[in-house]
């Protein structure tokens, strides 16, 4: 009786999970309850399985721990600041990231399987794409209209999220095809690859008409590494001549974009954010950082001071204006220290990771990293996606095979 109890309360907790992961495209309002019920279902769960007399102590658990750190930085800072104006909301921002540290120390129900929560992006993204297309433009006006771009651009915006996040998941949804392609490619039938090649196409034309630069520059970048590595596999020689082609290729095919643009390129806000505002304020306190509450101050007086008109009009409603660049803030925050912490959070997982699955956590390390450099990541909106990807790599033991995943299916419902 004990065991049924059990494997329902695993089970819904995996479903939980499954659900989180579907909504992590839209905007977070509509996250909220998803990961609501996500944590709520695994505190049921830590107690009935009594999770505290299972860990294991390993490097893994570590590596959790220094993300725990990371997270009780802006505590052990906060005695020593003057301001404490942004602590309770910069702190909310990052509590997804203490909770998946915390199931990372003491790890998932034995129904996780990867390529669960990887089908679950692919399927979600593809589904979203129809969704805005077919029931809120209409096959027929997006196939006809020349402004087909501008209408989903509207439709997205108005339905979905912003560029940043949608694009973020759709490129993990390619490299998610990819990577369950490759590893299972003799195990899946005809009618699974076509339904891959179609989501790879959808998902490509997608990304390259988003008026996002770094979603398209990501997409671009992410196939030719793909590429580039399946010609390695081959021909080492080969991959490296045509790899010289391939950047070719990437830098005429970004050039392209519309918001590439010289013109566009010296009216983006962000330089002003990081070259005016941030590297002043981190040179004022390079090792040890401003604080949470304290250096988002700075930031405002500084930018505040220095601001064009232009600049004024676009952030006047806002509250509050970051640096939009995860490692810049950072170092604002906790300086040098908290740099390297934040490096080895994002990094060290290289050295921890199953090597089957080392080319998938690379290819997200390079969307994380990529999208660090224009966005606050793991302390803002992503830190969800980045805490599930990393937990979901470093402690959900590797499948044998697609048929073992399938039974477990059965047996789950």
């Amino acid at each position: 009786m004990l065991e049924k109890f059990r494997h329902y309360v695993h089970s819904i907790n995996l479903l939980c999970g499954l659900f989180l992961m579907a909504s992590l495209p839209f905007y977070f309002p509509k996250q909220q309850l998803a990961l609501t019920l996500f944590f709520i279902s695994y505190i049921v769960e830590f107690l009935v399985d009594m999770k505290w007399r299972q860990i294991q102590i390993s490097a893994t658990t570590w590596y959790f721990i220094g993300i725990l750190l990371f997270f009780t930085m802006g505590f052990l800072y906060y005695p020593f600041e003057d301001s404490h104006t942004y602590f309770q909301n910069l702190t909310e921002r990052r509590l997804a990231l203490f909770g998946f540290a915390i199931i990372g120390i003491f790890g998932y129900n034995s129904l996780y399987k990867l390529s669960y929560f990887l089908h679950t992006i692919i399927i979600s993204s593809t589904l979203l794409i129809l969704y805005l297309i077919i029931y809120h433009i209409g096959l027929p006006e997006f196939l006809t209209n020349e402004n087909r771009y501008d209408l989903f651009t509207q439709a997205r915006i108005a339905y979905v999220n912003s560029h940043m996040a949608f694009n973020l998941y759709l490129n993990i949804a390619l490299a998610s095809v990819w990577y369950l392609a490759v590893t299972r490619f003799k195990e899946l039938h005809w009618s699974v690859k076509t339904i891959y090649g179609f989501s790879i196409l959808l998902i490509i034309s997608t990304l390259l008409m988003s008026e996002g630069r770094s979603g398209f520059i990501a997409a671009i970048g992410l196939s030719a590494i793909i590429v580039i590595r399946k010609i390695w596999l081959t021909k080492k020689i080969v991959a490296i001549g045509a790899s010289v082609f391939i950047v070719i290729g990437m830098v005429f095919a970004m050039l392209q974009h519309e918001r590439m643009s010289e013109k566009m390129i010296e009216q983006e806000p962000r330089l002003f954010l990081w070259t005016e505002v941030a590297l002043p304020i981190i040179q004022e306190k390079p090792i040890l950082g401003h604080g949470l509450s304290d250096g988002q101050t700075q930031i405002d007086s500084v930018r505040q001071g220095k601001q064009s008109k232009i600049l004024y009009e676009l952030w006047k409603t806002n509250k509050r204006v970051d640096v939009h660049n995860q490692f810049l803030q950072t170092t604002i925050e906790f300086g040098l220290i908290g740099l390297v912490l934040l490096l080895a959070i994002y990094y060290y997982p290289i050295r921890l990771v199953n090597r089957s699955r080392m080319t998938l956590l690379l290819l997200g390390l390079f969307l994380f990293s990529w999208q660090s450099l224009f966005d606050t990541f793991i302390t803002g909106q992503f830190a969800i996606i980045f805490g599930f990807f990393i937990t979901l790599l470093l402690t959900v033991p590797k499948s044998e095979s697609l048929n073992n995943n399938q039974t477990a299916l059965k047996n789950l419902w």
